[in-house]
């Protein structure tokens, strides 16, 4: 194994921001979107999923179907169908879900997999 791999990603260490954290809600920090799998106050360490599946809130007027694109409403917080200006784009819909639902299955885009398709190999 090389020397310098740490860990896998899929779960990472966090700082609080301003406000706090609140688990199982989402959160961009900086380009990475994640979720909180505790509830900490500011300043305080938290650990965060950055890849899965997860169901999250959603506009109720949108609707999704699957493997559409998910961006998320960082004013909201919340999954949106359309970007609108600078919405993230943080992983796409496994389920089709109709407008007045409150929530949308989304499989968060994993930052950390690479693979290399001529080989089939999965780092």
């Amino acid at each position: 194994m090389a020397r310098n791999y740490i860990q896998k990603g899929n779960v990472l260490d966090f700082t609080a921001p301003p406000g706090g954290v609140t688990a199982g809600n989402g959160y961009m920090f900086g380009d990475l979107f994640i979720i909180a799998l505790s509830t900490e106050t500011a300043g305080r360490s938290f650990s965060a999923q950055c890849a899965g599946v997860f169901n999250l809130p959603k506009r109720p007027a949108d609707t999704f179907t699957e493997g559409a694109n998910v961006y998320w409403d960082t004013s909201n917080g919340q999954a949106i169908v359309t970007q609108a200006s600078s919405e993230p784009l943080i992983g796409h819909a496994t389920t089709a879900t109709d407008s007045g639902a409150e929530t949308v299955v989304v499989r968060l885009i994993p930052e950390y997999e690479e693979y290399t398709m001529s080989e089939g190999i999965h780092l």
